[in-house]
């Protein structure tokens, strides 16, 4: 039996601050361990459907990288106020359209899902481990995903 509630955690840890949503998401599950299901995954788009589907709640966490703004920063976001936009690419699909084909498919999908992501400085590296600015946030990163998750479980 699936858990109301899901935490799905993105990127991929062997490429320096792209794990930092893996690496919160492993601290979390340690206070919630059976209470919320949990996920780990460097997938995107649509292969994301099959994670979500049957879930009432879901909070994914995940870096983020934009060049205007400082590593580090925390950036809540609930999936209404994303963009739906075209790709650059036709194979690839963002989540935002996504959800949008799985509603149109008529899947189960969850009434909330809230992104917790976290700017970074450098995905890119091959290495494990985070940037100094990032390590210095990754406190307060796990500390709001869990104060998310508990809200959602007091509901």
């Amino acid at each position: 039996m699936k858990n109301e509630i899901l935490l799905l955690c993105l990127g991929n840890d062997i490429l320096k601050d792209d794990g930092v949503g893996l690496f919160a998401g492993r601290e979390v599950k340690k206070k919630f361990d059976g209470k919320i299901d949990f996920v780990e995954s460097a997938e995107s788009g649509l292969a994301l459907l099959d994670y979500l589907i049957g879930y009432k709640k879901v909070l994914i966490l995940d870096s983020i990288k934009r060049e205007d703004r400082e590593p580090g920063r925390i950036v809540e976001m609930k999936v209404e106020e994303l963009e739906v936009n075209s790709s650059p690419s036709p194979h690839y699909v963002g989540l935002p359209m996504s959800l949008q084909i799985g509603k149109r498919l008529g899947f189960l999908l969850p009434e909330k899902i809230r992104i917790l992501a976290m700017e970074v400085e450098d995905p890119y590296t091959l290495e494990e481990g985070l940037t100094e600015k990032v390590s210095l946030s990754f406190p307060d990163y796990v500390k709001r995903a869990e104060e998310i998750l508990r809200e959602w479980l007091e509901e």
